[in-house]
């Protein structure tokens, strides 16, 4: 009986070419799969991400011309209603927009700031821990601060809630006054008790320093502010005015929170009752309002003499361990036109 040949036992030299053949385009085909996901943004980076809900908070934004918007402190990626650790690492502007990033045009930027009114989209892509990608977009509408009107809500640069309310824009019940975001002529709050309260406590501590701090100016309302700016104008000119006193509405003395000590001059920090202020207003909850080295964000030039209360927490923060920093660059809003 002849045994029977096993056709197992021995593949083909064609078989064997075909299998590799096999290999081969499998491997082709799923080196172009990957490369083809990853160009469109749903490579191997992201399938992991399928099935969570990645959202943006918030998704709709409503600025103010010239906010700084930073894009890690003011907005936040979601998955199940918690916060996911990742950073920006891709900003594409949409159309409708115009900004410190090219429309269309991606960048690495973790800031954006907007320089016009409009309406549109961005688009951010974070990178996340664990090396995925996600994309989403966020709906900007952009407003400038003179077509604000009240009851109008906004976030400044670091997230924060702003809102325009009887003349004034609000943060934390704070009035933030320049020359962008004026106050209306009917705003009149008068002298805040909580600053004044304040004052004095600072004034009776640095007594005990042997220190002497003395109120020389304070709240001003609309005609005050008016009246004050045109006497220092024909006195220094129209250059050095606009540096050292508000127009009537761009008044940080408006807001019932200011004041004046001692006298009104930059040499006051050369003074032991200058360099205290300096070094210890804050510990009271007063900043300086118009800090050396910011007047390009602040519109003002450096006035020692000038403090502002804000309560403790904020004026810690803008102390920033004795290099001052504006409410205008913490805040991420605009102050020069």
């Amino acid at each position: 009986m002849k045994r029977r040949k096993n056709i197992f036992t021995k593949k083909s030299r064609w078989q064997v070419i075909g299998e590799k053949i096999a290999v081969v385009f499998g491997i082709v085909l799923v080196v172009a799969l990957l490369g083809y996901g990853i160009y469109k943004g749903v490579g191997w980076m992201t399938w992991g991400s399928k099935g969570k809900d990645y959202s943006l908070k918030p998704a709709e934004i409503t600025v103010l011309d010239g906010t700084k918007l930073n894009l890690e402190s003011a907005l936040t990626l979601e998955s199940e209603g918690k916060p996911v650790k990742g950073k920006v690492s891709s900003v594409e502007v949409g159309k409708g927009l115009v900004t410190s990033n090219k429309e269309n045009e991606s960048s690495k930027s973790d800031e954006i700031e907007f320089d016009g009114e409009g309406e549109g989209s961005i688009q951010l892509t974070y990178t996340l821990e664990n090396g995925k990608s996600v994309a989403r977009d966020l709906k900007v509408k952009v407003v400038k601060a003179e077509d604000s009107k009240d009851n109008q809500e906004f976030i400044t640069g670091n997230g924060k809630k702003m809102k325009r309310e009887n003349g004034a824009f609000m943060v934390d019940g704070l009035p933030v006054i320049n020359n962008v975001l004026k106050v209306s002529e009917t705003f009149d709050p008068g002298e805040s008790h909580e600053a004044k309260k304040a004052m004095d406590k600072m004034i009776a501590g640095a007594k005990k320093e042997g220190i002497h701090l003395e109120i020389v100016g304070g709240y001003r309302n609309w005609s005050q502010q008016k009246s004050g700016y045109e006497s220092y104008f024909k006195l220094v000119g129209e250059k050095t005015a606009e540096r050292y006193w508000a127009k009537a509405g761009s008044g940080d003395s408006q807001s019932g929170q200011s004041y004046d000590l001692n006298y009104m001059q930059p040499q006051l920090i050369d003074t032991a009752a200058g360099k205290w202020l300096d070094q210890n207003c804050y510990k009271y909850g007063f900043v300086i309002r118009f800090p050396k080295g910011e007047e390009e964000m602040t519109g003002f030039a450096y006035q020692p003499w000038h403090v502002r209360y804000v309560g403790d927490k904020l004026a810690a923060k803008l102390y920033n361990q004795g290099a001052w920093i504006s409410i205008e660059r913490y805040l991420g809003l605009p102050a020069k036109q």
